[in-house]
């Protein structure tokens, strides 16, 4: 019988990691989002440049070595590009394992301990998943933010059948850049990926996935400042500055009303989120 889901998680190397014991724990956080998992069928790749420090063993776990390294600069469109040639070397390494379907997973981000359960109960009922309800949070916050549509937000969102035959002919390094290099530069809405694949595809019906922000590896957060241009200080006087004050204390306390608390719950529903700090 074929093994339901099977996880890619692509880490970054230590060599361009700004804090890599602060890479491992968040790392560690999202492998225990997994680890937690009500429904035990399901297999993790790790693909990685550098073995990380992490403080326990995982069960369906794979510790995937590459030699993929950033030449010169980092840049966060060097370090997308990277991700992505790991994202296929973990999915050329899962045709041993036969998976019905794949996800790609950041290896800051966290899972709902039930996700792999409802895709096993609710496979016949479509193709593809996506991850359409989900949480921001803010590392250091006592809140998290609600996000939707949750996968324009996170790549961590689509679960799709998973077919050997689209990566037969791809075997050497050289292809595998190739192959990751005539992709589009942006990503597609999931919907529109799956429906050109031909894919029926299911919303999973509860908030499935955290996208955790404010740490200083984000690709996510890099990537974004570069393509906007570093953020310019932000020039108010008299009147404007009120103005400015007060539009944004209205947005936090809006937020604020449907921000759910990171509360015994969520830990619970999310293996991985930090304990409340201290006041």
């Amino acid at each position: 019988m074929a093994m339901k889901l099977t996880f890619i998680i692509p880490f970054k190397s230590k060599a361009h990691s700004k804090d890599w014991a602060q890479s491992c724990r968040l790392l560690d956080a999202t492998l225990n989002s997994l680890e937690a998992q009500s429904c035990d069928d399901y297999h993790a790749v790790l693909v990685c440049t550098d073995r990380p420090d992490l403080p326990g063993r995982y069960r369906n776990l794979t510790c995937l070595e590459t030699d993929i390294r950033i030449e010169g600069s980092y840049d966060a469109w060097k370090g997308r590009g990277d991700k992505q040639r790991k994202v296929l070397h973990g999915l050329l390494h899962a045709r041993a394992l036969a998976p019905e379907r794949a996800m790609v997973v950041d290896a800051d981000d966290l899972l709902h301990r039930d996700l792999v359960a409802y895709v096993r109960d609710h496979g016949s009922e479509a193709d593809a998943f996506i991850i359409n309800k989900g949480y921001r949070y803010t590392m250091g916050s006592p809140r998290l933010r609600r996000i939707k549509p949750f996968h324009l937000a996170s790549g961590s969102s689509m679960i799709f059948p998973f077919r050997a035959s689209d990566f037969e002919g791809i075997a050497s390094d050289r292809e595998v850049e190739r192959h990751v290099m005539t992709r589009e530069a942006h990503p597609k809405p999931a919907e529109k990926v799956f429906a050109e694949a031909g894919w029926s595809y299911r919303y999973i019906p509860f908030p499935a996935a955290i996208y955790v922000r404010g740490h200083t590896d984000s690709i996510r957060d890099k990537f974004a400042t570069e393509r906007q241009g570093a953020p310019a200080k932000t020039r108010l006087r008299g009147s404007n500055l009120r103005k400015r004050a007060s539009t944004i204390i209205a947005k936090i306390l809006a937020r604020a009303k449907g921000s759910p608390v990171l509360d015994a719950k969520m830990r619970h529903d999310f293996p991985g989120l930090p304990a409340p700090q201290p006041r």
